[in-house]
Protein backbone atom coordinates (compact mmCIF):
# COMPACT_ATOMS: atom_id res chain seq x y z
CA UNK A 1 0.00 0.00 0.00
CA UNK A 2 2.79 2.49 0.75
CA UNK A 3 4.13 2.12 -2.80
CA UNK A 4 0.69 3.01 -4.16
CA UNK A 5 0.57 6.14 -1.95
CA UNK A 6 4.01 7.14 -3.20
CA UNK A 7 2.87 6.77 -6.80
CA UNK A 8 -0.34 8.75 -6.14
CA UNK A 9 1.68 11.52 -4.50
CA UNK A 10 4.10 11.55 -7.41
CA UNK A 11 1.21 11.71 -9.91
CA UNK A 12 -0.35 14.66 -8.02
CA UNK A 13 2.97 16.50 -8.12
CA UNK A 14 3.26 15.89 -11.87
CA UNK A 15 -0.30 17.17 -12.35
CA UNK A 16 0.59 20.35 -10.45
CA UNK A 17 3.71 20.80 -12.57
CA UNK A 18 1.62 20.35 -15.74
CA UNK A 19 -0.81 23.05 -14.54
CA UNK A 20 2.06 25.43 -13.79
CA UNK A 21 3.63 24.77 -17.20
CA UNK A 22 0.29 25.38 -18.94
CA UNK A 23 -0.10 28.67 -17.08
CA UNK A 24 3.42 29.73 -18.04
CA UNK A 25 2.74 28.82 -21.66
CA UNK A 26 -0.45 30.90 -21.64
CA UNK A 27 1.35 33.91 -20.14
CA UNK A 28 4.16 33.59 -22.71
CA UNK A 29 1.60 33.50 -25.53
CA UNK A 30 -0.10 36.64 -24.18
CA UNK A 31 3.25 38.47 -23.97
CA UNK A 32 4.14 37.37 -27.50
CA UNK A 33 0.89 38.83 -28.82
CA UNK A 34 1.51 42.14 -27.00
CA UNK A 35 5.08 42.32 -28.26
CA UNK A 36 4.03 41.60 -31.85
CA UNK A 37 1.90 44.77 -31.86
CA UNK A 38 4.67 46.68 -30.12
CA UNK A 39 7.31 45.59 -32.65
CA UNK A 40 5.26 46.80 -35.62
CA UNK A 41 5.05 50.27 -34.09
CA UNK A 42 8.77 50.27 -33.28
CA UNK A 43 9.73 49.26 -36.80
CA UNK A 44 7.72 52.16 -38.20
CA UNK A 45 9.56 54.56 -35.85
CA UNK A 46 12.94 53.09 -36.87
CA UNK A 47 12.15 53.62 -40.56
CA UNK A 48 11.21 57.24 -39.86
CA UNK A 49 14.43 57.80 -37.87
CA UNK A 50 16.52 56.28 -40.65
CA UNK A 51 14.88 58.59 -43.21
CA UNK A 52 15.52 61.64 -40.99
CA UNK A 53 19.16 60.58 -40.42
CA UNK A 54 19.76 60.05 -44.15
CA UNK A 55 18.26 63.46 -44.93
CA UNK A 56 20.37 65.10 -42.21
CA UNK A 57 23.59 63.45 -43.41
CA UNK A 58 22.84 64.43 -46.99
CA UNK A 59 22.83 68.10 -45.97
CA UNK A 60 25.56 67.89 -43.26
CA UNK A 61 28.03 65.17 -44.31
CA UNK A 62 30.86 66.71 -42.24
CA UNK A 63 29.25 65.24 -39.10
CA UNK A 64 30.67 61.82 -40.03
CA UNK A 65 34.29 63.02 -40.00
CA UNK A 66 34.51 62.89 -36.19
CA UNK A 67 34.08 59.11 -35.99
CA UNK A 68 37.76 58.27 -35.33
CA UNK A 69 37.74 59.92 -31.90
CA UNK A 70 34.55 58.32 -30.68
CA UNK A 71 34.53 55.92 -27.73
CA UNK A 72 33.25 52.45 -28.71
CA UNK A 73 30.22 51.31 -26.69
CA UNK A 74 28.81 47.81 -27.04
CA UNK A 75 25.21 47.32 -25.92
CA UNK A 76 24.53 43.64 -25.34
CA UNK A 77 20.85 42.72 -25.20
CA UNK A 78 20.82 39.53 -23.16
CA UNK A 79 18.28 37.61 -21.17
CA UNK A 80 16.80 38.92 -17.96
CA UNK A 81 15.97 35.61 -16.30
CA UNK A 82 18.04 33.08 -18.21
CA UNK A 83 15.28 30.87 -19.65
CA UNK A 84 16.82 31.05 -23.14
CA UNK A 85 19.39 28.24 -23.32
CA UNK A 86 22.80 29.43 -24.55
CA UNK A 87 21.45 32.83 -25.60
CA UNK A 88 23.93 34.88 -23.50
CA UNK A 89 26.91 32.69 -24.35
CA UNK A 90 26.26 33.15 -28.08
CA UNK A 91 26.13 36.92 -27.60
CA UNK A 92 29.51 36.83 -25.84
CA UNK A 93 31.00 34.74 -28.65
CA UNK A 94 29.78 37.36 -31.15
CA UNK A 95 31.25 40.10 -28.97
CA UNK A 96 34.65 38.42 -28.69
CA UNK A 97 34.69 37.74 -32.44
CA UNK A 98 33.97 41.40 -33.22
CA UNK A 99 36.50 42.96 -30.83
CA UNK A 100 40.10 43.65 -31.71
CA UNK A 101 42.78 42.73 -29.19
CA UNK A 102 43.72 46.27 -28.16
CA UNK A 103 40.19 47.63 -28.29
CA UNK A 104 38.75 48.30 -24.82
CA UNK A 105 35.15 49.31 -25.41
CA UNK A 106 32.62 50.23 -22.79
CA UNK A 107 30.19 47.35 -22.28
CA UNK A 108 26.53 47.86 -21.40
CA UNK A 109 24.77 44.62 -20.48
CA UNK A 110 21.00 44.66 -20.58
CA UNK A 111 19.63 41.64 -18.76
CA UNK A 112 20.39 40.35 -15.28
CA UNK A 113 21.67 36.92 -16.35
CA UNK A 114 23.96 38.39 -19.00
CA UNK A 115 25.41 40.82 -16.47
CA UNK A 116 26.06 37.93 -14.07
CA UNK A 117 28.04 36.07 -16.74
CA UNK A 118 30.11 39.16 -17.61
CA UNK A 119 30.81 39.89 -13.95
CA UNK A 120 31.95 36.29 -13.43
CA UNK A 121 34.38 36.82 -16.34
CA UNK A 122 35.66 39.94 -14.53
CA UNK A 123 34.79 42.27 -17.39
CA UNK A 124 34.17 45.96 -16.77
CA UNK A 125 30.48 46.33 -17.53
CA UNK A 126 27.57 48.64 -16.77
CA UNK A 127 24.46 46.68 -15.78
CA UNK A 128 21.02 47.66 -17.04
CA UNK A 129 17.86 45.82 -16.06
CA UNK A 130 15.99 44.37 -19.02
CA UNK A 131 12.27 44.12 -19.60
CA UNK A 132 10.40 41.04 -18.42
CA UNK A 133 7.03 42.07 -19.85
CA UNK A 134 5.94 44.47 -22.59
CA UNK A 135 4.87 47.15 -20.09
CA UNK A 136 8.48 47.46 -18.86
CA UNK A 137 9.97 48.26 -22.28
CA UNK A 138 9.38 52.03 -22.18
CA UNK A 139 11.03 52.64 -18.75
CA UNK A 140 13.92 50.34 -19.72
CA UNK A 141 14.50 52.34 -22.92
CA UNK A 142 14.39 55.56 -20.89
CA UNK A 143 17.11 54.26 -18.54
CA UNK A 144 19.19 53.17 -21.53
CA UNK A 145 18.97 56.64 -23.12
CA UNK A 146 19.93 58.24 -19.79
CA UNK A 147 22.95 55.93 -19.47
CA UNK A 148 24.10 56.68 -23.03
CA UNK A 149 23.63 60.43 -22.46
CA UNK A 150 25.74 60.21 -19.29
CA UNK A 151 28.49 58.34 -21.15
CA UNK A 152 28.39 60.88 -23.97
CA UNK A 153 28.59 63.74 -21.47
CA UNK A 154 31.74 62.23 -19.91
CA UNK A 155 33.47 60.90 -23.05
CA UNK A 156 32.15 62.92 -25.98
CA UNK A 157 31.16 61.14 -29.17
CA UNK A 158 30.19 57.47 -28.99
CA UNK A 159 30.26 54.69 -31.56
CA UNK A 160 27.35 52.50 -30.48
CA UNK A 161 27.28 48.83 -31.48
CA UNK A 162 24.32 46.69 -30.51
CA UNK A 163 24.50 42.90 -30.24
CA UNK A 164 21.28 40.94 -29.85
CA UNK A 165 19.87 37.55 -30.69
CA UNK A 166 19.33 37.19 -34.40
CA UNK A 167 21.31 40.34 -35.18
CA UNK A 168 23.77 40.48 -38.05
Amino acid sequence: MSRRRELDGHRRKLDEIREIMNSMKTLAYMETRKLARFIDAQQAVVKSLEAVAADFLQHYPEVLFGRGQAMPVYLLLGSERGFCGDFNERLLLDLDAGLGEDLQPRLLAMGHKLHSVLTAQERDVVALDGASVAEEVEPVLGRLVDTLAELQGRHGALDLYVLYHGGE
